[in-house]
């Protein structure tokens, strides 16, 4: 198991659990053959991996990654403050937040969900707002800042449809 990048809460020795979510909404389930899976309320239990405060008192968390957890996905993390005795739905949320999980390592998600660096994704934006472009058979391509090199290819079908977007 690999641990989340440490969380700072707001409560020294609480009892804290974090439910992991795919980008479809799906939770991951860590009793059986884990696997992620939509939402059962009545299975709320199933859904729970407990954090961990690192050192004692230090209002610091961290949460064990499973390793069965699917890889090279964008995942969703979601804290809750247990309680009661054990994990409820209606547990009150105290974090939310995102990683990238490539089967090994956490990063703390400064990926999309497809996977673009946060660098990628910031250069693609500012070659959307302030590059040069110039529509070719159907796709306009945004060029960076130099003029030349392209950023971001949008297509578009027949009626001005954007049907295709890739940061290249």
């Amino acid at each position: 198991m690999a641990n989340f990048p440490t969380i700072r809460l707001d409560k020294t020795g609480g009892t804290f659990y974090a439910t992991l979510n795919n980008a479809a909404g799906e939770y991951w389930d860590t009793t059986g053959t884990p696997a992620y899976e939509t939402l059962v309320p009545a299975s709320w239990g199933d859904y729970d991996i407990a954090l961990t405060e690192t050192p004692a008192s230090s209002y610091q968390y961290v949460v064990a990654v499973p390793a069965t957890l699917t890889a090279d996905a964008l995942v969703y993390a979601t804290v809750y403050e247990q309680a009661g005795g054990s994990p409820a739905i209606t547990d009150p949320v105290v974090y939310t937040g995102m990683f990238w999980w490539d089967g090994t390592i956490v990063t703390d998600g400064g990926v999309t969900g497809d996977g673009v660096s946060e660098d990628e994704f910031r250069t693609a934006v500012m070659a959307v707002l302030f590059g040069n472009n110039a529509p070719v058979s159907g796709a306009n391509d945004f060029k960076k800042r130099d003029g030349s090199t392209t950023a971001v290819t949008v297509t578009n079908n027949a009626t001005g449809t954007r049907t295709l977007s890739t940061i290249v």
